[in-house]
This record gives C-alpha cells, sequence and structure tokens, in this order.
C-alpha cells in the first residue's frame, strides 16, 4: 500500500422511485442530511433539478482525513442493526455507502475488515467507491511494471 488516504467522504444513501423520505427517517430513527421524493424539483444557484427517484442519504460526520473504514464504522453506528429492518428496505430500495475518495498522490490505500464488510452485508449495502486521482498521469519510469489486457483479453507487458 502506498499510504492512507488523506481525504474522503461517506454517505448512506437509499434510492428508490416510491422512498418516503419520513418513512426511511422513522426506520432508521435518524434524519437524514439530505432527502427528496421522486418529482421534487431541487433548486441550485445555477439551476433547477427534478427528481427522478427518491433518496434519502445521511452524510458521515467525521473528519474528511479519518481513515475510511473508521467514516464508515462510525456512519452504520448512527442506523440501527436490527437486519429485518434493513431486510424490508432493501426489498424496496437500493443501499449503498458511498465513497468520495481524493487522492493526493497516485498510489493510495485502505482496508476493510470482515466484520465492517459483514455490517454492510447485513444492512443489504452495496460499497460504492468513488475515486478521484491527483491527475490522469502515472509515473515516469512506472509503466515497465504494469501491464494490461491484450485485444484477446490475456494481460501482456505494455509497448515502449
Amino acid at each position: 500500500m502506498g499510504g492512507a488516504i488523506q481525504d474522503s467522504t461517506v454517505c448512506l444513501r437509499l434510492i428508490g422511485g416510491d422512498l418516503d423520505p419520513e418513512e426511511v427517517t422513522r426506520l432508521l430513527g435518524c434524519a437524514p442530511t439530505r432527502a427528496w421524493r421522486k418529482g421534487d424539483v431541487r433548486e441550485d444557484p445555477r439551476y433547477h433539478i427534478l427528481q427522478r427517484t427518491g433518496v434519502w442519504s445521511l452524510d458521515s460526520d467525521t473528519d474528511r482525513s479519518v481513515p475510511l473504514d473508521e467514516q464508515i464504522r462510525a456512519l452504520i453506528a448512527r442506523v440501527p442493526a436490527d437486519s429485518a429492518v434493513w431486510e424490508a428496505l432493501a426489498r424496496r430500495f437500493d443501499i449503498d455507502v458511498f465513497c468520495g475518495i481524493h487522492l493526493d498522490e497516485w498510489n493510495r490505500g485502505c482496508g476493510f475488515g470482515p466484520d465492517l464488510l459483514r455490517r454492510l452485508g447485513e444492512m443489504k449495502a452495496a460499497l460504492d467507491l468513488d475515486i478521484y486521482g491527483p491527475d490522469e498521469t502515472i509515473p515516469p519510469g512506472l509503466t515497465r511494471f504494469l501491464s494490461r489486457p491484450s485485444p484477446g483479453g490475456e494481460s501482456r507487458p505494455p509497448s515502449g
């Protein structure tokens, strides 16, 4: 691993066409950071957005520099662990924990222990990692160590 991730954000999201934010709030016992019903108009200083589906989203309240797994743990500690609640929600909505990862270097990493992954599974929550690199370049001299798939699908060393 090339070092710890220094900047990340985490939120729990429930998404679905018939999502009623008040119902989800009641079931989870906490208010969302933001929520919309399908058909709501979200106003932005530049434009208006017609909400195509219902969304209930709860942001982590930990600092962005806290390790990613700790941010996720702190976030999911705010909602019930009752698997029956999550089973009922998962039958109606898509559930995920969204992580926005902002890299300051091209090689950073993190890990998720089995207890955290088990809890996410019990919540029926996908883990969505959105990774933003510092730029689109690979550091000089490292291309010779990387392989890429050839048109046939097998790996081969890069040319050049």
